[in-house]
């Protein structure tokens, strides 16, 4: 059996890669599948980029607004930065051949996958996914034979964002899966109010995977060091204050991992950009005494590795998926959005021996769907 992934694209989101790992991973060990990630790339039409220079015109000419000039890196700077990145996906993501868009998907039925797993991450989110209606497979005719599955796809939110003509069309298209399972408690009810199919709730596939799968990245045993793994996102939504605050009461450097973002300045030293390799990443999680994050994989990995952790809350990026991944465990104690929450999180302590217990219960129930809608 020979299955087909649809992710988001897959480039320097840490998350993002380990997710489509993760999944390729648990396709071939528990369930001895094969699977290729396919390559989607987003493309515009001619109607779409007239309409953003029309927009950009409005603003700038009749609302006055003030537009600050983007700035656009090379190919040969995108390249740069995201080189260890690319050095992972090419090593341990097994990536269908050729790249696909909106004008060559339908190419997609000559390769004859026996199906097609659409997800994780946030694939149903249209802001981030702009030829949406790919994520509910609309280039497969209606008289194929290719499974149809969802696996922990995610709408990033809890409630709608797709507009009319896409829903519906979406709606039509999903009602065609044969088995449709989401990451988060807001999506279940959003699949049934809004596309009329009934969902199933599961884990990230990050979480199906053994704390072993992840120290096989090193050739040396990992020691724990005296430090806060500090993977945030967001700055706005962890300033100076929160930095300082946390640094005073554990007495411990902070580890950062983010590069510096690519502008106009920052690229005169490139190297400042680079996105250190996803080995670093996890050994940062595996190796600190407590992890400070606003990100959805940095919260999963906290919990999987076992760490006194807090999440920032972020309104911007969406916070169902925080409220509920962290509800499956009993950790919603953890998720803060403020100076006062973190000071009071920081006395408490998690009790991994009842998370573990949920863990491994809510595993046998993800892993039961794949096998159910995958080989029977």
């Amino acid at each position: 059996m020979k299955i087909a992934i649809l992710t988001q694209p897959l480039h320097n989101n840490y998350g993002g890669l380990l997710q489509a790992f993760a999944l390729q991973k648990v396709l071939k060990k528990k369930l001895n599948i094969e699977s290729e990630t396919l390559d989607i790339g987003y493309s515009s039409s001619f109607i779409s980029k007239l309409k953003g220079v029309v927009k950009l015109n409005i603003d700038k000419f009749i609302f006055q607004k003030k537009i600050r000039p983007q700035f656009k890196p090379t190919e040969e700077q995108k390249k740069k930065i995201a080189t260890h990145t690319d050095a992972f996906k090419n090593e341990y993501i097994k990536l269908g051949q050729g790249k696909y868009t909106k004008q060559n998907l339908g190419d997609l039925q000559k390769l004859n996958y026996d199906g097609y797993v659409v997800g994780s991450d946030q694939v149903w989110r249209p802001r981030y996914s702009p030829n949406i209606q790919t994520y509910f497979l609309n280039f497969l005719k209606n008289n194929s034979t290719s499974k149809r599955i969802s696996y922990a796809a995610s709408f990033g939110v809890d409630f709608n964002e797709f507009k009319d003509r896409d829903l519906y069309k979406c709606a039509s298209l999903l009602q065609k899966f044969d088995a449709v399972s989401v990451r988060e408690e807001g999506a279940v009810k959003l699949c049934e109010t809004k596309f009329g199919v009934k969902s199933k709730l599961v884990l990230d596939p990050t979480l199906l995977l053994e704390v072993d799968d992840y120290k096989a990245f090193f050739d040396k045993d990992l020691e724990t060091k005296k430090q806060i793994m500090f993977y945030v996102l967001d700055p706005e939504y962890a300033n100076k204050e929160i930095e300082t605050s946390v640094k005073e009461y554990f007495d411990l450097p902070l580890f950062k991992i983010m590069p510096k973002a690519m502008n106009e300045e920052s690229v005169k030293n490139i190297k400042d950009c680079i996105y250190p390799p996803v080995e670093d990443w996890i050994e940062g999680f595996l190796t600190s005494e407590f992890i400070i994050t606003d990100s959805f994989h940095g919260t999963i990995f906290s919990i999987l590795f076992n760490k006194q952790f807090i999440t920032i809350g972020n309104e911007v990026r969406g916070m169902s998926r925080f409220n509920s991944v962290l509800k499956i465990f009993n950790l919603q104690d953890r998720l803060v959005s403020d100076l006062d929450g973190i000071k009071k999180v920081l006395k408490t302590k998690i009790d991994y021996t009842a998370v573990n217990k949920i863990l491994e219960t809510e595993k046998e129930k993800s892993l039961d769907f794949l096998k159910e809608s995958l080989l029977k």
